[in-house]
């Protein structure tokens, strides 16, 4: 923990040097503020699942490909252990991706004057974002998911597809999670219809028992395999009444300002997009990889619509409670569980005290 405060308060003091947007400033700017998070995630020695990865890794490369793709990961996947020449080369490439992407989104979609508030809220959903690393194949898959946002925003579904296609070859799910994004994230008004819609997917996941349906279907396939993914589920329901309320706080707040005439087609999509995020954890086991799918979305609609300006007030109370919702599932629900990040990650960077 000592390693990742230092880690947040680094970050956050390179965020507040970040004055212009001009040209490729910008852009250096954002990579010398990710350059502490980049070192953690490749120096990383010890994380969840890395000991399996790492076995995988030994397996696949110096054989024959035709033999890699028999494995239980995907091709895509499979090729990159099977072309990289070092296990350690393979995680700074995966943590380069990722790095990459979230530079991005933050290039494109973050004022210089707003980063440091991204930097917070970015820490504070630790699980989610930095510990994300933890998780090789899906962090691919979600890095080509943010490459692809301006695509949703644009409605360019040709070449959206060709990028879901790139993203399911590292994990399958993308094949559900992206076509939901680009179907959801419409950059027009949203009309009285459709805000009818998005109330009454909320009233049925909170009426009708769908996560405890969703989580017996799971336990049947997995729970007796991994056990912790059964932990997942003894957590999520431990903390279901808190998810129900943060699900319906957030999502009030987003429908209510995505509703408004006065914002922009980027605000417009980001805010659909976070819908998902605010939705998932009603939906029990899918939760797991929704929210590492869309939770940098509801960061970036966080500080946006904030610096717009619009109905200060209230954004601001809608920021603030995000940060303390993340907070409080980082640092005190994930950090009692065995199998998060939080727990199991350590680096060569680590801080004893």
């Amino acid at each position: 923990m000592t390693t990742y405060l230092f880690l947040f308060f680094i970050t956050l003091i390179l965020s507040f040097s970040v004055r212009s947007r001009e040209g490729w400033r910008y852009a250096k700017a954002l990579i010398l503020v990710f350059v502490p998070f980049f070192l953690y995630g490749t120096l990383r020695t010890e994380c969840m699942d890395m000991d399996v990865y790492e076995l995988s890794y030994e397996n696949i490369y110096g054989n024959e490909f035709y033999q890699s793709v028999n494995e239980r990961y995907e091709i895509g996947y499979s090729f990159l252990n099977y072309i990289v020449p070092n296990f350690k080369i393979l995680i700074f490439v995966q943590t380069l991706v990722l790095v990459t992407a979230y530079l991005f989104v933050c290039e494109k979609y973050v004022q210089p004057r707003y980063l440091w508030l991204f930097v917070i809220l970015f820490f504070l959903s630790g699980e989610k974002t930095v510990y994300f690393l933890t998780a090789m194949r899906n962090t691919i898959a979600v890095a080509i998911l943010l490459f692809s946002l301006p695509l949703i925003k644009e409605r360019k579904i040709l070449h959206f597809s060709g990028m879901v296609v790139l993203a399911s070859l590292f994990h399958t799910s993308a094949l559900f999670f992206m076509p939901l994004a680009y179907i959801v994230g419409r950059n027009t008004k949203m009309k009285k219809w459709e805000l009818m819609a998005w109330v009454g997917v909320l009233v049925f996941l909170l009426v009708v028992p769908v996560s405890v349906l969703v989580d017996q279907v799971a336990v049947l396939i997995v729970g007796n395999d991994f056990e912790k993914y059964a932990t997942y589920l003894k957590t999520a329901h431990e903390n279901g009444f808190m998810a129900k309320t943060a699900s319906v706080f957030f999502s009030s707040i987003i429908l209510y300002d995505i509703t408004r005439n006065s914002i922009d087609k980027t605000h417009m999509v980001l805010g659909r997009l976070s819908l998902l995020f605010a939705y998932f954890p009603l939906t029990g086991t899918l939760n797991m990889r929704a929210t590492y799918c869309y939770c940098v979305f509801i960061l970036l609609y966080a500080v946006y619509s904030l610096s717009k300006g619009y109905k200060f007030r209230y954004r601001i109370v809608f920021v603030t409670m995000l940060a303390v919702y993340a907070a409080y599932a980082f640092f005190v629900i994930d950090a009692s569980s065995p199998y998060t990040g939080l727990s199991t990650y350590k680096s060569l960077i680590d801080i004893n005290l």
